[in-house]
């Protein structure tokens, strides 16, 4: 940060302004909004410099039904696409434009959490709040948002709705144009335990999702079907303030919980 006194100095402004004068809720809701447009824009920069650095091709791509460890796991087969062809069949697709281009962190205390109660698997499903793709479980027909944030919070289910009249249409017009014979796009997609287990076993502070459309047309998951031209996240290990400078060695791609088929 090249002035954080003037941050500090804005910070205290407006909790001067608040304390003495008072702010109304709208007034503050538009620091809001301004915070929140610039957290996405700054993650919108940091995954194009996850894109373009030239040792992404040095990355391990795996699916998540035999990842166990970069080590010991069995690399995805033989003439299936590498990491790569699933960035660049997102990127370079006008459909999803920047407020696409986002990357979420499940932190570790949230998945430590979401597992003590799962043996296996969590589903995540997608939901949108203003222009922001969230990640959310669901419990008891409520919805908690899990990204990004220090424990599941609970949210109005209306985004799973938003989501799907909004994002969701989009990524169902994308499978439309290629002249899918199954048009409805991913809705959710599923974590196992053995990627919380790498995690935890090196150390890492958070899995880091970044979207993608899966070049996999394998066919050998529970389905018995090809999930390729599916929007789906790569997911990765790092820190929690990463910026993608210093890529991991490996990516881990959900070939099996990506949804439909079956039922949303």
């Amino acid at each position: 940060m090249r002035n954080p006194d003037k941050i500090d100095n804005i910070s205290n402004l407006i909790k001067e302004e608040y304390e003495q004068h008072g702010i109304n809720s709208d007034t503050l809701n538009e620091i809001i909004k301004l915070c929140n447009e610039l957290i996405s824009e700054n993650n919108k920069t940091t995954y194009k410099s996850f894109i373009s650095n030239k040792n992404f091709k040095n990355i391990k791509l795996y699916s998540s039904i035999n990842f166990i460890d970069g080590s010991d796991s069995e690399k995805f087969p033989a003439g299936a696409k590498e990491p790569g062809n699933f960035i660049r069949a997102f990127v370079d697709n006008a459909k999803f434009d920047k407020k696409f281009q986002t990357t979420e962190r499940i932190y570790k205390q949230v998945l430590e959490k979401l597992f003590d109660h799962s043996t296996d698997k969590i589903q995540i499903y997608l939901g949108q709040i203003g222009d922001d793709i969230i990640f959310c479980i669901e419990e008891h027909e409520n919805y908690y948002k899990i990204n990004d944030v220090k424990e599941p919070t609970l949210v109005n289910s209306q985004c799973i709705a938003d989501f799907n009249n909004n994002f969701g249409k989009i990524l169902d017009s994308y499978r439309i144009d290629l002249g899918c014979e199954e048009i409805r796009n991913t809705r959710k997609f599923e974590i196992t335990r053995n990627v919380y287990d790498y995690l935890v076993k090196n150390g890492f502070e958070c899995v880091l999702c970044f979207p993608c459309i899966c070049m996999d047309n394998d066919t050998k998951n529970p389905h018995g079907v090809s999930y390729i031209n599916r929007y789906t996240y790569m997911m990765t290990f790092g820190k929690i303030a990463s910026d993608y400078q210093e890529l991991p060695d490996v990516a881990v791609f959900d070939r099996n919980g990506l949804c439909p088929p079956g039922n949303c």
